[in-house]
């Protein structure tokens, strides 16, 4: 999930279904492109998903963390009014580390 075209599928996988999941975010060389290899790739990694360790995998804090991870941010800036209440992960060196050890590992 290195590539900026796999965030928006991130992101959307929680709520739409279909082509809505895919629509503008996927692009031409990749492995998995319709709705549905995409849907069940996100739903074998959704534990992977869940960045903060508060054992959901949510858009508006585990999709922002690994968007701005993505995007370079750092710091307070990756985490700031991005992590979960109940979150285990809740400093962005350990944020970091996880996002980095599921980046190398594949999942």
């Amino acid at each position: 999930m290195n590539s900026v075209l796999c965030q928006p599928c991130a992101l959307r996988w929680s709520n739409p279904k279909g082509e809505a999941l895919t629509n503008g975010a996927v692009g031409t060389a990749a492995e998995r492109a319709d709705a549905e290899s995409v849907a069940s790739y996100l739903s074998a990694g959704r534990q992977a998903l869940d960045i903060d360790g508060d054992g959901e995998a949510k858009a508006l804090t585990d999709g922002l963390l690994l968007i701005r991870y993505l995007f370079g941010f750092e710091g307070e800036a990756l985490i700031a009014g991005a992590i979960g209440r109940d979150a285990t992960r809740k400093d962005a060196g350990s944020v970091q580390a996880y996002i980095e050890a599921r980046l190398e590992g594949g999942g």
